[in-house]
């Protein structure tokens, strides 16, 4: 193999290199969605939502379904919004 096969294959390992959103693409919207119960991951899962949702309609259509009741609810306590606020980000 000369040096232009191997700089070839260099730079295709290198493109190739497997990330955490890659993984985090791979789950479930609707698991995803259910990490928006947790208060230990609702900001990881609502900055993710947010990204997805951006440029897949399948994750917009599963947040245009299923938000509105859990903001409907409204915060748990009225004088602490806590989590409830994400939701009503991801809402816009």
């Amino acid at each position: 193999m000369g040096v232009a096969e191997h700089l070839i294959m260099i730079a295709v390992i290198a493109n190739y290199a497997p990330t955490a959103v890659s993984q985090q693409a791979k789950e479930p919207v609707a698991t995803v969605f259910q990490r928006l119960q947790s208060s230990t991951d609702i900001n990881e899962a609502t900055e993710e939502l947010l990204k997805r949702g951006r440029s897949d309609s399948e994750v917009r259509e599963y947040i245009a379904r299923h938000l509105p009741p859990m903001i409907e609810k409204g915060p748990a306590e009225k004088d602490h919004p806590g989590n409830w606020i994400e939701l009503v980000r991801i809402a816009g």
